[in-house]
């Protein structure tokens, strides 16, 4: 599949982009589900650290977006952490705020150090309009047991960044 195209620079307009016809122009990379135990998926790792440099190259910020978790396998052998650290960047963690989040916050960010790699932050992110107890204590218990910040919390139905996010984005 193709890889993915800048969507913007980190100043909130958008960079130069890549040039026509480059690996990283237009589409978007999908390593789709995660891998099942008949699947058959190669990943070309040489691939994708040359469009990540080319994307660096021309685009005031590079945003690696993972799915599905820190140790999901993507293929024979390569897992999402593995990813990480082939480009050595900070990882944030989006987690969903509820019942479980400590754990597999806590589980994570320490993982992420175990491969040499900076956490940069946590985001809590409320996949429901209802809050429960462990949604409404989840942010304080882990500010007390992290070294790394919560960031910031997106609701359930926001659309837009606020100002602290964008001031995150920017500084990254």
């Amino acid at each position: 599949p193709p890889l993915p195209a800048p969507v913007g620079g980190s100043r909130g307009g958008p960079g130069p982009g890549p040039p026509p016809g480059s690996p990283t122009h237009g589409g978007c990379f999908s390593p789709g589900a995660p891998r099942g135990p008949t699947a058959t998926r190669t990943i070309d790792r040489e691939l994708l650290s040359s469009a990540y440099s080319e994307l660096a190259r021309c685009c005031d910020t590079v945003l690696v977006e993972g799915a599905g978790g820190w140790e999901v396998p993507l293929a024979a052998g390569v897992t999402m952490a593995d990813l990480a650290v082939q480009f050595a960047l900070p990882v944030v963690v989006v987690v969903d705020n509820r019942l479980g989040a400590l754990n597999h916050t806590l589980l994570t960010v320490a993982a992420i150090a175990g491969r040499g790699l900076t956490c940069a932050g946590v985001i809590l992110n409320h996949t429901a309009d209802e809050r429960d107890v462990a949604s409404l204590t989840n942010r304080r218990i882990l500010e007390d047991y992290l070294d790394v910040p919560v960031l910031f919390e997106v609701l359930c139905g926001e659309d837009a960044l606020d100002p602290l996010m964008i001031e995150f984005l920017d500084s990254a």
